[in-house]
């Protein structure tokens, strides 16, 4: 059955044999549209035509709406949803890219893929839509965020010149550090500011490197080891060498400072021990067994 109106436009209506609807097409204010109806005579599909874009809805049982398709200023937008109507999916085209959001059966968003202007990210959210991992592939760096619910994170990047790993507590404060780059690898429990951290360990070009700092960030003592042997220092509250024990060639040695004073010595050779005592100055004012040359 066809019908023309002239405000309205045309009308198609299409039935099956027992005279019962099966499609409609119609050009409704210079629109189009097409319906079809399913075996129950209930709409399955709507297809429309409108200022703003082309728009597709494909309904289930009932004449509920499962998916949805539109055509926006923006690009293309398609929704999908449960039996029940709620919302369980998103796909849209955004002004840096496309986004797709996966949601719960109660329409809360709980993961998220968008490209932003740096690159793609991933985020997955609980259901107070607070994010709880970002993984994200932003100017040029792999990254990945995990979060509680109390606020700390643990942070995993991956860089051109190397990696890094850190974890931090609600207070957004670093407790544990791991990075590596350039040829050279360090770790650093419970960092009280940006240079030092209550336990520090690093790679050098000639060994490792071992530092105990104070909760204020100062070191109290060091342990290094090298081609030429290994050294171990304690320092006061200043940071300042009082104690050394290392190694000189095939001997040991041991040194004790006063400010900034060398005050004793002690080191093997091969010709024995020998113990050295300076004056405030720095000054030898004894030494035992008294050795000429030496």
């Amino acid at each position: 059955k066809a019908t023309s109106d002239h405000f309205e436009g045309g009308t198609v209506l299409v039935n099956n044999a027992a005279g019962k609807p099966t499609a409609v097409m119609d050009s409704i204010g210079g629109e189009g549209g097409f319906v079809a109806f399913n075996r129950q005579f209930e709409i399955s599909a709507t297809l429309r035509a409108t200022e703003q874009g082309g728009g597709l809805m494909l309904h289930g049982p009932g004449e509920k709406t499962t998916v949805s398709a539109f055509g926006t200023e923006l690009g293309g937008f398609v929704r999908v949803c449960g039996s029940s109507g709620k919302i369980v999916a998103e796909l849209t085209a955004e002004p840096h890219g496309g986004a797709v959001v996966v949601c719960d059966s109660q329409s809360r968003e709980r993961a998220a893929l968008r490209c932003l202007p740096v690159g793609p990210l991933l985020t997955l959210l609980d259901e107070g839509h607070k994010p709880l991992m970002h993984l994200s592939a932003l100017n040029g760096t792999g990254m990945m965020h995990l979060f509680n619910t109390a606020g700390a994170f643990t942070s995993l990047e991956m860089q051109e010149n190397g990696s890094r790993l850190a974890m931090l507590d609600s207070a957004k404060k670093i407790q544990l550090f791991l990075g590596h780059g350039a040829g050279r690898a360090s770790l650093h429990l419970h960092p009280e500011n940006d240079q030092n951290s209550a336990v520090g360990i690093a790679t050098t070009e000639q060994g490792g490197v071992v530092v105990v700092s104070a909760p204020d960030g100062v070191r109290r003592a060091g342990m290094i080891a090298s081609t030429d042997g290994g050294q171990l220092a304690v320092f006061n509250d200043l940071g300042i060498e009082r104690a050394m024990i290392g190694t000189m060639q095939d001997g040991g040695v041991i040194k004790l400072n006063w400010g900034g004073t060398f005050g004793v010595g002690a080191t093997a050779t091969d010709k024995g021990g020998l113990l050295v005592v300076n004056d405030s100055e720095g000054k030898p004012v004894a030494m035992l067994p008294p050795r000429d040359g030496d």
